[in-house]
């Protein structure tokens, strides 16, 4: 049986609270809740997308998706305080295995930088591909 998508973004977004949100310390607003974006500092949109399921091999389905980190710092403050926590974000997790089961694998991480938001904003992504195997 695949793992199911509710398990797997849970694990996921579980543990970028734990290793990123608590411990940088970041401001974090999750796809699953509510969250006011702070007035000052830098913070993170962090969101679990899925791009479907696939056949790992013959009879054993795959989830793959994708953790989404959106970084936004205050354009005025410059960009090294975003580009550290982006580079952190990347470290935790690239080539990272959590849970079990639902084992979740992270591939190579990918930083790309979108620049001024035209609100005040300096923004960073990191995207970090994954798949899930089983339950």
């Amino acid at each position: 049986m695949a793992a199911d998508f509710d398990t797997v973004a849970n694990l996921v977004r579980g543990w970028f609270n734990t290793k990123i949100t608590t411990v940088l310390p970041l401001s974090t607003g999750f796809d699953n809740a509510d969250f006011t974006p702070p007035t000052s500092g830098t913070w993170c949109a962090c969101q679990v997308r899925f791009d479907g399921r696939a056949d790992a091999a013959i009879g054993q389905p795959r989830v793959q998706g994708t953790l989404e980190a959106q970084l936004y710092g205050e354009s005025d403050q410059g960009t090294a305080d975003v580009q550290s926590k982006a580079a952190s974000i990347a470290d935790v997790f690239d080539g990272l295995q959590i849970g079990g089961p639902p084992v979740v694998s992270f591939f190579v991480s990918e930083i790309q930088t979108v620049g001024p938001t035209g609100r005040g904003y300096w923004q960073l992504n990191v995207s970090c591909p994954f798949y899930s195997d089983e339950v």
